[in-house]
């Protein structure tokens, strides 16, 4: 079964979430290991299924701290 890399845009489409919250998510270790394609970061759906996760939790009033 072959995994489906995305870029970050293609990221921020799919989970409705700004890059700039990704790479901070990414820069605060919530997210799995991010994989580079040449000097891009490649993301697959478990980084989709975290980062909506974590607005999931930002929601019902969970800090990134309290994520940490």
């Amino acid at each position: 079964m072959q995994t489906t890399l995305m870029t970050i845009g293609q990221a921020v489409k799919a989970s409705q979430v700004s890059a700039k919250a990704i790479r901070q998510y990414e820069d605060l270790g919530l997210l799995p290991p991010v994989g580079r394609r040449g000097t891009y970061r490649a993301y697959d759906s478990t980084h989709i299924q975290a980062i909506m996760l974590i607005r999931q939790a930002q929601k019902l009033g969970f800090t990134l701290a309290e994520l940490k």
